[in-house]
């Protein structure tokens, strides 16, 4: 079962179209939270992100706008336990939600993975708890 995915989104005076998703939810047996995760993603990515993701390639500079907004829409803390604060979603669920913005800002996509690169080089906890050896 999955949440239907609203096809507009209300931006200032206007109604953006949103862009259907990449993946099928039910392709990927998604429940109804991870569907909604990935698509609060995808909205956020195409009616915020894209805007300004042409900025940040010709400034070459980071999207702390788009983090901002990843915090206020929930988003930053995909990966972090309930218990902890965060949505507590599942890998698939965060590979899924990355695709999603990456596909209208690649700046956030690339940031996403070098924060995953240094958890797991620095010997961090990995989303399923387990810890992993230094330089993995």
């Amino acid at each position: 079962m999955t949440v239907q995915v609203s096809k507009s989104a209300a931006t200032g005076d206007k109604v953006a179209v949103l862009d259907g998703p990449i993946f099928d939810p039910r392709a990927f047996r998604l429940n109804d939270e991870q569907a909604s995760i990935i698509a609060r993603a995808r909205e956020l990515g195409q009616t915020v992100f894209a805007g300004r993701a042409a900025a940040y390639d010709r400034d070459a500079v980071f999207p702390i706008e788009n983090y901002r907004d990843l915090h206020r829409a929930g988003l930053l803390g995909i990966s972090i336990p309930k218990k902890h604060g965060g949505l507590g979603a599942d890998y698939q669920t965060y590979a899924l939600a990355a695709a999603e913005i990456g596909r209208y800002c690649r700046a956030d996509l690339e940031h996403a993975r070098l924060l995953d690169i240094v958890v797991w080089s620095a010997g961090g906890r990995s989303r399923y708890g387990r810890r992993h050896p230094r330089g993995a």
